[in-house]
């Protein structure tokens, strides 16, 4: 009786060990996942403009709720319209980003679908230079974009 107690303890404790340290290594994966996924829009200076109490601009905040000092900013007063931005969310992408072929312009959009909104994968320059794209963009579409890599999807 005193084995199969010891027996039955023990592989509680070896089943608990196993699914727990899977639970943590997991969970840290995938923490480390996301800060290098951040790491690398600032890096390569990506950022999204949204408004508080925008719907469009909650939709993209849901997505990234997730994700620890993600480059974002709030436009308050002309602050955005200073910058080019007059639609919520625009994502920003610096001069001389290496946006995917896929992303065409907004003329060239409306040229081939007349109902376009250039909502997704569609961008306008700035005077700058620089690429914004407006609308609400998923994990997967940002990462299909920028090249930085990641595998959790989460909420989209």
């Amino acid at each position: 009786m005193r084995k199969e107690l010891f027996f039955l303890l023990f592989s509680f404790f070896l089943f608990g060990a196993f699914f727990g340290g899977a639970y943590f290594f997991i969970k840290f994966s995938l923490a480390k996942e996301k800060k290098n996924f951040v790491s690398c829009l600032k890096n390569k200076g990506i950022m999204v403009y949204l408004k508080k109490g925008d719907h469009f601009s909650e939709k993209q905040l849901e997505i990234l709720k997730d994700f620890e000092n993600f480059p974002m900013v709030f436009c308050e007063k002309n602050f955005c319209f200073k910058k080019g931005i007059y639609k919520v969310p625009t994502w920003f992408f610096p001069k001389g980003s290496l946006l995917k072929e896929n992303v065409i312009s907004c003329e060239k959009c409306t040229q081939l679908s007349p109902t376009a909104k250039c909502e997704t994968f569609c961008f306008e320059k700035n005077d700058q230079g620089d690429y914004l794209i407006a609308g609400v963009l998923s994990l997967k579409e940002l990462e299909e974009i920028t090249n930085c890599k990641i595998r959790f999807y989460g909420k989209d």
